[in-house]
């Protein structure tokens, strides 16, 4: 959000950047788009195609059961020939609450993990 021609950043969850492939569906088709950072509260992908907002998506995350979460686009900005796609996780339980945190810490650990060299 911008106001007065000042960024504003309104997460409220920390975001682990990503750069893996996950799975989608809009209820009419399946998509495989990349995920580029992920929170408790939502994600951003990269997708080849512009999704509307307020379109309604069933994601599946990779983990150990498969997570499904339901999503929803808030935003899509054009990005050279791809398109950045915001998606808020508007309503999960407890249990998938959980499972988010551990994929986003795994995915914290990847990122600041020392290379050896």
């Amino acid at each position: 959000m911008k106001k007065q021609g000042i960024e504003i950043d309104r997460r409220i969850n920390d975001r682990a950047q990503a750069n893996f492939i996950l799975e989608y569906s809009d209820g009419r088709r399946f998509y495989a788009e990349y995920l580029c950072d992920l929170s408790i509260g939502g994600m951003r992908i990269e997708a080849l195609d512009p999704i509307k907002p307020e379109t309604k998506l069933i994601i599946s995350l990779p983990s150990k059961p498969v997570l499904k979460i339901e999503g929803v686009v808030r935003w899509t900005r054009k990005d050279g020939h791809r398109y950045q796609i915001g998606i808020e996780f508007p309503a999960i339980t407890m249990e998938q609450q959980f499972s988010l945190k551990e994929i986003v810490q795994s995915l914290f650990w990847e990122v600041s993990r020392p290379t050896r060299t």
